[in-house]
């Protein structure tokens, strides 16, 4: 499957905006992943990190896929 860069451009548009939801921050994670640019999603976890819930599953899920 190719990740195109307007798709992690949208992604990084909508995570901007809304730093908790967790499968738009899974799918930036990925895409990042497959672009190269997962330097860029470690800012975006972090931020999320700031706000949300140590123990909330999402957050979990999110982290251990970015260090995956």
């Amino acid at each position: 499957m190719k990740v195109s860069k307007h798709l992690g451009v949208k992604l990084r548009y909508f995570t901007d905006r809304n730093p908790l939801h967790w499968k738009s921050l899974t799918w930036f994670i990925e895409c990042g992943r497959r672009l190269g640019n997962l330097s860029e999603a470690e800012a975006y976890l972090k931020a999320a990190s700031n706000i949300a819930d140590p123990n909330d599953p999402g957050y979990g899920y999110c982290q251990g896929i970015y260090e995956w």
